[in-house]
């Protein structure tokens, strides 16, 4: 399943003061991905009204290598939570995934079930 949560129309702003840089005002929302493999599905095609309001994109499938392709991330500095055991035996978040997203300079928020990796978007209208 894949989810889009955020304004439909441009009146919102996104605080998150953890990434190095400022986002747009209008990029409040947030496509979340879950296990979807983005090799088999067009989240630019599906999405194509709100892109415009997204500002933080999931990192499919914990990071998987096998469930990713960069093309949605190319050109804008999104916040990319991805989530993951520390202990796995699948290698994720691929190192891969993780080196693509940094050449695009993606802000990726690593999150496990350490308590300390919790990630938070404030949304005022």
């Amino acid at each position: 399943m894949v989810l889009y949560s955020g304004p439909i129309e441009e009146s919102y702003h996104l605080e998150d003061f953890d990434c190095c840089y400022c986002i747009s005002q209008l990029e409040a929302g947030c496509v979340y991905t879950g296990d979807v493999n983005l090799n088999e599905v067009d989240i630019d095609i599906i999405y194509k009204k709100y892109w415009k309001y997204v500002g933080t994109i999931q990192i499919p499938h914990h990071g998987s290598k096998h469930s990713f392709i960069i093309k949605p991330f190319k050109s804008r500095d999104y916040i990319c939570p991805v989530s993951y055991s520390n202990k796995n035996s699948f290698d994720h978040p691929s190192i891969n995934v993780l080196s693509q997203l940094n050449a695009e300079y993606c802000c990726v928020k690593h999150i496990t079930e350490n308590i300390d990796t919790t990630y938070i978007q404030n949304i005022h209208h």
